[in-house]
């Protein structure tokens, strides 16, 4: 197999492939703790059922960052938080973090007349769900807006 100088992981489902780069600088890019997000869920569900799914599954993500994150050069974060998270549970890691700013400057209209009820929202639904759940919760927004926003 070809010999990279680096190999980017991302995201952390994408371990399992870690021992085919053994020679490589290794990368895992944590956009954020998985493991604390699958939690939050489980605290805030109402269905036991759900909730218990979903704390099954943050026990699941535990278990892989405990084991596979050592195995990587270098851990890289979004936040200092996100970093201290993942230290809290699993320790020994190098790890950088990369501030996930966003530039709300680039989202003004620039003199542009501003449109009554309107909204930005951007996503890459190929990644995040967002695309996802912002059509599934407009279902619910009075026709009128949603239209404005969102046509059909």
């Amino acid at each position: 197999m070809k010999k990279y100088d680096a190999v980017y992981f991302w995201p952390i489902r994408l371990c399992k492939y870690r021992y085919l780069f053994d020679h490589e600088i290794t990368l895992l890019d944590h956009y954020n703790i998985e493991l604390h997000m699958m939690m939050r869920r489980s605290e805030k569900e109402r269905n036991i059922l759900t909730k218990i799914y979903f704390y099954y599954q943050g026990e699941k993500i535990r278990r892989t960052e405990v084991k596979h994150c050592s195995e990587f050069s270098l851990n890289s974060f979004c936040s200092i938080l996100d970093r201290d998270r993942l230290l809290g549970f699993s320790e020994g890691q190098d790890t950088f973090v990369t501030p996930n700013g966003i530039d709300t400057d680039f989202f003004k209209q620039a003199g542009a007349p501003t449109i009554p009820k309107s909204m930005i929202f951007e996503c890459n639904s190929a990644i995040l769900p967002s695309c996802a759940s912002l059509s599934a919760a407009l279902i619910i927004v009075p026709t009128p807006f949603r239209a404005s926003i969102w046509p059909e």
